[in-house]
């Protein structure tokens, strides 16, 4: 069994005398490769080594042979197969109340340059928090962004309450574009952060307060 501490070999003893071939059901539940050992070859992936590196890595760090390229290339196919399952799955099942969206950027395995992740996440109303959509945009336009947003449309997502966004122009026009009816609110995280710049420190605790206090005024026909 390949872990992240070597490989551990055991001998299974043969049983004879018996109707059926015996099956051990401790062997039958473990893996050949550990749970921890798996995801630390993603993230080393995700990171940017190469499957090789990988490799090699693991045989540097342990004095020993763990693990082998195809077996890292299937890993990461296992990986790729999950992410096109959660982008493609059918969204009609979640009553969404809060949607949340922004642009965050992740650098690219080779390069040196950098990609933006369109990130959608939601609040249901129960209060669940779960996640939407993560779909590379080279850029917050109005097109690539009305073009996830269509996605999420298509895969039968229900027009949330309230949309969260920053102030990026692209996305907010693609936003009042696709659910007009929505009401639009502007990142806390953003809107407190600019604010801050702009007054005196001592007068930041009583205008958080009024801040707050106008937002709420502005929610309370919703709750």
């Amino acid at each position: 069994m390949k872990t992240a501490e070597g490989v551990f070999r055991w001998q299974r003893p043969p049983v004879r005398g018996l109707r059926a071939p015996y099956r051990s059901k401790l062997w039958a539940a473990l893996d050949r490769t550990s749970d921890v050992l798996t995801r630390l070859i993603v993230e080393m992936y995700a990171g940017g080594m190469s499957q090789r590196a990988i490799e090699s890595a693991w045989e540097k760090a342990l004095g020993q042979f763990v693990v082998s390229k195809s077996a890292v290339s299937a890993i990461t196919d296992r990986l790729r197969h999950a992410y096109e399952a959660f982008r493609t799955r059918d969204l009609s099942g979640y009553d969404i109340a809060s949607l949340f969206m922004d642009t965050v950027s992740e650098p690219l395995r080779r390069w040196g340059s950098k990609t933006g992740i369109l990130c959608v996440g939601g609040i249901c109303v129960e209060g669940r928090q779960v996640w939407r959509s993560l779909s590379t945009a080279h850029s917050e336009s109005y097109e690539s962004c009305l073009e996830v947003l269509r996605d999420l449309v298509k895969r039968r997502l229900q027009t949330p309450v309230t949309i969260t966004t920053d102030g990026a122009p692209g996305l907010s026009k693609a936003v009042e574009a696709m659910w007009p009816r929505s009401l639009r609110l502007r990142c806390w995280f953003h809107k407190m952060q600019q604010l801050h710049q702009k007054g005196p420190p001592q007068a930041w605790p009583a205008f958080t307060a009024s801040v707050v206090e106008n937002d709420t005024e502005r929610l309370s026909p919703l709750v």
